[in-house]
């Protein structure tokens, strides 16, 4: 009878840590791996801001090489990155209430973005390169500034999301070594 009691208690123990080992890697691949892949994301979004940063620079030099509507085509690139970046990283995300504030916001800001840079190119096109680069300096860089801004916030609230997925890890680990040494005890 004591021996059957011993074995019950060892399979429910297994069976137990079998559990928490399964939770554990649906943990690890369902949020630890999905936080690596936003963070990629909102890192593409980042090199993409730094690009306009750059090219919004030497768009509104007056003595820059090639007119403004020379731009338009990167400019296309570049808002198709951003935009699948974006979604992406919010497949990728953990949810959260800020998360999903700033999410909004930076969609917010890059329809203004685009849509201001429409206006920058269409007055170019008709031949108003002062008045293009004057709406450029004035607004476009203002929204670049703004749009940085959120991905930096997201950035960090995902790696605020990693650190306590990583403390979740580490608790886990913890209680079932615990629970462990409990029943080598017994």
């Amino acid at each position: 009878m004591g021996l059957f009691i011993t074995l019950s208690i060892f399979g429910v123990f297994a069976f137990y840590v079998i559990l928490e080992v399964r939770w554990l890697e649906d943990f690890q691949t369902n949020v630890v791996q999905r936080n690596r892949l936003a963070s990629i994301q909102l890192q593409q979004l980042q090199e993409n801001t730094f690009y306009l940063a750059t090219s919004l620079r030497d768009m509104t030099l007056p003595e820059s090489r090639y007119p403004i509507g020379y731009w338009r085509g990167e400019y296309m690139r570049v808002k198709e990155e951003m935009t699948k970046a974006l979604v992406m990283e919010a497949q990728y995300a953990a949810t959260t209430p800020a998360g999903n504030e700033k999410r909004a916001q930076l969609l917010s800001v890059l329809e203004d973005f685009w849509e201001t840079a429409g206006q920058a190119f269409t007055l170019a096109d008709e031949g108003h390169e002062d008045t293009a680069r004057y709406l450029i300096r004035s607004q476009l860089e203002t929204k670049r500034e703004i749009m940085s801004h959120l991905i930096q916030s997201l950035l960090t609230l995902n790696d605020d999301a990693q650190t306590e997925a990583g403390n979740r890890v580490t608790e886990v680990y913890g209680k079932v070594k615990r629970d462990i040494l409990l029943v080598i005890g017994i």
